[in-house]
């Protein structure tokens, strides 16, 4: 009897036969030159190295070109770092800054705001007044997008007015956001209830109603500007290329008007530890601890947020994982531009009958930080291995390296800051972190926020005696005590 033929294999099924082959060959290939007798060897891990960034061409208007290449895609991303931002916005006009970054995509002087769209879509890239991320081949019409846009905008009353509703949908939406009062009430304890950035975290519907097509134009006038601009532009681009394209887009845009300055101040004068106190019926409360921290360009940043991984650590495993106070909460530095004081805050949310407990808690890992709990060399080194070692997928890709140059921009922090930060973490000691600590938390000078229901709240912290209790009303102003 024959035999029948095997089947053969369907079409779906070759391409699979054909992988195993090769897997297999290969396998046997390899295992024929390897030593089984010895552990393979783990390569010496390679320092992170941010990729070179050139001093920036400065442009005869004064407008700042950075490049960076990474050749291994072709993609490139751009970004538009301003000298401005919110805190620029006068008293009763928040939101004014946001109006006016927005109207610049309302429409140029030759094209409308269908057509901008129109040709956005024409080349599948998304181009707005803060850059954009396109393929290599579409970069140059990218860009004279973006120029056309922060160049010539036409800055009418409807652009405006568009850019209006838009503004006040989102101030409508993060008044409604229950973190909202919290989050302000810290930073108005912190640096003053009349800060431009403690201004700028809630710009209202009625500020964002009183904005004209006057106010827009003049902040246009004074701030966006290209010797108060910078461009960054990472990816795959050969750096005079790059500048030059630059160069053609932004070549006929002039400044006017003088410049403006936001009243920020340099330094932060310290409270007394209080407890500020926001009455907002509940189960549960929002608790805000924290104090003023160094300038980003201050030496003292680096240990400062080694310090801050700890804390966050300690403040997880206790509140957390030991007492069962929070499901999440987070610590470390919220840093900001040049010589502005950043904030070492913590913040979370607790069932409202146990904040005295949690901030006992909370205060004990602080004064632990300051040497009664000192720092150790593991946690030292587990708080290097978490910042140094994320910072590899914080350069992976255009857009991460245009994000990271965009931060040295605005931040004024030098080119080679990263290679900086990587080296100096890694060398830091348990006593730069502890002498890091000593400096930032100051158990006499501690802004404490809690919003939550009063009546459950206010005795228990009073028994405590944790600290004064001041109650408050939204914009920190403190209520007169009840009789």
């Amino acid at each position: 009897m024959t035999r029948p033929p095997a089947p053969r294999a369907r079409a779906w099924q070759r391409p699979i036969v054909a992988i195993a082959t090769i897997v297999l060959a290969s396998s046997s290939a390899w295992s024929q030159g390897v030593d089984r007798s010895r552990p393979p060897q783990v390569p010496a891990a390679r320092p992170i190295a941010f990729p070179i960034v050139h001093m920036p061409t400065v442009l005869s208007n004064g407008l700042r070109i950075y490049v960076v290449e990474d050749h291994s895609v072709p993609v490139v991303s751009v970004r538009v770092v301003s000298a401005a931002d919110s805190t620029f916005d006068p008293s009763g006009k928040e939101g004014l800054y946001a109006v006016t970054l927005g109207a610049l995509a309302e429409g140029t002087s030759s094209r409308s705001a269908d057509q901008l769209a129109a040709a956005a879509a024409d080349i599948g890239t998304r181009v707005t007044p803060a850059g954009f991320t396109t393929t290599t081949a579409l970069f140059p019409r990218a860009l004279d997008l973006l120029a056309d846009m922060l160049v010539r905008p036409s800055l009418d009353s409807a652009a405006v007015q568009r850019r209006k509703a838009v503004q006040s949908a989102l101030a409508r939406r993060v008044a409604q956001s229950p973190v909202t009062i919290p989050r302000h009430l810290f930073y108005a304890m912190l640096y003053g209830t009349d800060a431009p950035y403690v201004r700028s975290l809630v710009p209202s519907e009625a500020s964002v109603a009183s904005i004209t097509t006057s106010d827009a134009a003049a902040l246009y006038a004074s701030q966006f500007r290209p010797d108060r601009t910078s461009i960054v532009i990472a990816g795959d681009v050969e750096g005079a290329d790059a500048v030059r394209q630059a160069g053609r887009a932004f070549e006929s845009w002039l400044g006017h008007g003088a410049v403006a300055a936001p009243l920020e101040k340099a330094a932060v004068a310290a409270r007394p530890t209080a407890i500020y106190l926001y009455d907002a019926p509940g189960p549960q409360a929002y608790v805000y601890v924290g104090a003023a921290g160094p300038a980003r360009t201050s030496p003292d940043s680096y240990a400062a947020d080694a310090m801050g991984a700890i804390a966050l650590v300690r403040f997880q495993q206790a509140l957390r994982d030991r007492r069962s106070f929070m499901y999440s909460g987070a610590t470390g530095f919220t840093w900001r531009r040049a010589s502005r004081p950043s904030a070492f805050v913590g913040s979370t949310v607790v069932a409202a009958s146990k904040v005295d407990s949690a901030l006992v808690e909370w205060l004990a890992i602080l004064r632990g930080l300051r040497g009664a709990a000192p720092i150790s060399a593991t946690e030292l080194a587990a708080a290097q291995r978490s910042r140094v070692g994320a910072l590899a997928a914080r350069m992976d890709g255009a857009d991460s390296l245009s994000a990271r140059l965009a931060e040295i921009v605005r931040d004024s922090l030098p080119l080679d800051f990263w290679d900086r930060y990587a080296a100096r973490l890694s060398t830091l000691t348990t006593r730069d972190v502890a002498a890091a600590a000593t400096r930032v938390i100051d158990p006499e000078h501690l802004v404490i926020v809690v919003v939550g229901d009063r009546n459950v709240i206010e005795p228990a912290l009073r028994a405590a005696n944790i600290a004064p209790v001041v109650v408050v009303d939204a914009s920190g102003r403190p209520l007169a005590p009840e009789r």
